[in-house]
């Protein structure tokens, strides 16, 4: 006898747990003008907006940033469903946290997206960007 658990409950309970909302994209740098001799301004391609729980992770690291050393965070978040777009290299950010800190940082970029047989969250490792 074998237990096949119904992954559409699981989701709803896990969701509870999403207070957060998150937004990940692609950055694509503007075209060469050669007129101006500079580039078009930077557009972002979303690739996933809902809710997230957010938690951190145990890759943090100290590095050397400007006039001394800066704490790189890394943190796993759960994103609602499958998330297939989202990609290594992606950049986001975290609002409606409850942690204020977390809601200023401004840029968090993608480091890994881990695979998983249940379709009910992604699951995503990401770096606070200096």
């Amino acid at each position: 006898m074998s237990f096949m658990p119904d992954l559409d409950v699981l989701a709803g309970y896990a969701r509870r747990f999403q207070q957060a909302s998150c937004t990940f994209g692609e950055v694509v740098p503007g075209e060469f003008d050669p007129e101006t001799g500079g580039y078009g301004e930077d557009t972002f391609v979303e690739s996933y907006s809902g809710s997230c729980l957010v938690m951190p992770d145990a890759g943090a690291g100290t590095v050397e940033y400007g006039e001394g050393p800066v704490t790189l965070r890394t943190y796993a978040i759960h994103l609602n469903g499958q998330a297939s777009d989202v990609k290594v290299g992606h950049v986001g950010t975290v609002s409606g946290s409850r942690d204020d800190a977390l809601n200023a940082v401004e840029n968090l970029v993608v480091l890994d997206v881990q695979k998983s047989s249940t379709f009910t969250n992604r699951r995503i490792i990401v770096e606070e960007q200096l």
